[in-house]
């Protein structure tokens, strides 16, 4: 295949910001960055082998993000799904594309992951401990180095506990009541969020600990 566009939607061309004209004249070279046309080269070869060792299939069809450069010379991203053009016998004798504007998308994930990683820093530089617990039964999936030292465990011991090792962190007689709790908060239960409660450090002894907890949304779950 030699990738020469053959037919382009006007819409498509609009995002391209040039006319039907010069748009029939581009290559994918001079459509894509150069990171995005590696990216989809390596998705065609991948499908290619697929057609050549699984034979054809009318619904092999793939998708991935990439950057367009535009002829203004600015880029945007779009999610552009793939599929094969098939001659009468069935093999395949070309491409079809299928683009969708995905910038505001595209842009909103950044602002969140800034906004993400804004958070991150000021927890990790807090004097506060700082946990975010998941699941029921409970794991721990973040704790900054603060409340990780109050316990006398690592950072990377704390979140990597067992749901059986969580359990065990948290005093015998304070234990029933603290993980009540913690089943009603992530019920969305109605509380001020504030309890005392005695943890184990790792050294054994026992720890008065204050907490003020809230149901949040990490990595996308409650």
């Amino acid at each position: 295949m030699d990738f020469k566009v053959t037919y382009m939607r006007p819409s498509a061309a609009r995002l391209l910001r040039c006319g039907m004209e010069e748009a029939m004249t581009l290559t994918i070279q001079d459509m894509l960055t150069p990171e995005s046309l590696e990216l989809g080269m390596k998705a065609f070869r991948e499908q290619w082998t697929l057609e050549k060792t699984n034979g054809f299939s009318a619904e092999r069809e793939w998708s991935l993000e990439v950057q367009l450069r535009r002829r203004d010379g600015s880029t945007v991203w779009v999610e552009e799904r793939g599929n094969f053009i098939r001659d009468a016998d069935g093999r395949p004798s070309g491409l079809i594309g299928i683009t969708r504007d995905i910038s505001e998308r595209k842009a909103a994930q950044r602002a969140l992951e800034q906004s993400e990683e804004k958070y991150r820093a000021l927890a990790e530089q807090s004097i506060q401990g700082i946990l975010v617990a998941q699941g029921v039964p409970p794991r721990f999936v973040y704790c900054n180095k603060a409340l990780a030292d109050m316990a006398g465990y690592t950072v990377d011991e704390m979140v990597s506990m067992t749901t059986e090792q969580v359990s065990q962190i948290i005093h015998p007689d304070d234990r029933q009541d603290f993980f009540k709790r913690f089943v009603e908060r992530a019920k969305g239960v109605p509380s001020d969020g504030r309890h005392k409660f005695r943890a184990i450090r790792k050294d054994g002894s026992v720890l008065w600990l204050e907490s003020f907890s809230n149901l949040i949304e990490y990595q996308g779950n409650p």
